[in-house]
């Protein structure tokens, strides 16, 4: 019976990490897009799909990119794991992983743009319908 408090304390203690986690993801989720307007020399429009089970759908000029994406805070890592439906690891050089930044407000998404100290500020598209 000494133990009991302990697991008490270690399962809500779990709950509370698994709940704050829940939460930084949801902000995240939907879909996110730039106007190739607003980025000089861009080719296509860039959209961002992520998904509740912490996977992601990405295209750009019609090419799309698959892959995971793990959330710390307002600091997101998405990490490639298809591009054009075949898996990166059949590619010479590994792909990195993707950077993003979170606003405190939640209103934009600042992707690092790879091998370029550029980056590309999205915004979230708002739902269809009043759909979440």
């Amino acid at each position: 019976m000494k133990f009991f408090p302990i697991v008490i304390v270690c399962a809500l203690f779990g709950s509370l990490i698994l709940g704050c986690a829940k939460s930084a993801t949801k902000g995240v989720m939907g879909n996110w897009s730039v106007n190739p307007h607003s980025v000089p020399g861009a080719a296509g429009t860039l959209v961002v799909s992520f998904h509740d089970d912490n996977t992601f759908d990405l295209s750009y000029t019609d090419i799309p990119i698959d892959g995971t994406y793990a959330v710390s805070g307002n600091d997101l890592t998405l990490t490639v794991q298809t591009i054009s439906n075949k898996s990166v690891n059949g590619f010479a050089m590994q792909m990195a992983p993707l950077h993003a930044t979170l606003s405190a407000d939640g209103k934009n998404l600042t992707m690092d743009v790879p091998g370029s100290s550029d980056k590309q500020i999205m915004t979230k598209d708002k739902p269809l319908y009043g759909a979440n």
